[in-house]
């Protein structure tokens, strides 16, 4: 039931587009979840890991403002 709130909470902040906070609950979640809702969860922990790093397009090349 906890983990179900947490992951819950996680799509929530996904979907506002909140990636860092997703993730904050999904870690959450993921702790105290077992089963199909633990492999769930650790999907979308992946997703929104790799959303939230900036890719190498964002970044500024040396000697660039």
């Amino acid at each position: 039931e906890e983990a179900e709130k947490w992951f819950e909470r996680g799509q929530g902040a996904e979907a506002a587009g909140k990636p860092n906070v997703a993730r904050v609950f999904y870690q959450m979640a993921a702790r105290r979840a077992t089963g199909p809702l633990k492999d769930q969860i650790a999907v979308r922990l992946n997703a929104v890991e790799g959303a939230s790093k900036p890719s190498k397009l964002a970044q500024t090349q040396p000697g660039l403002p």
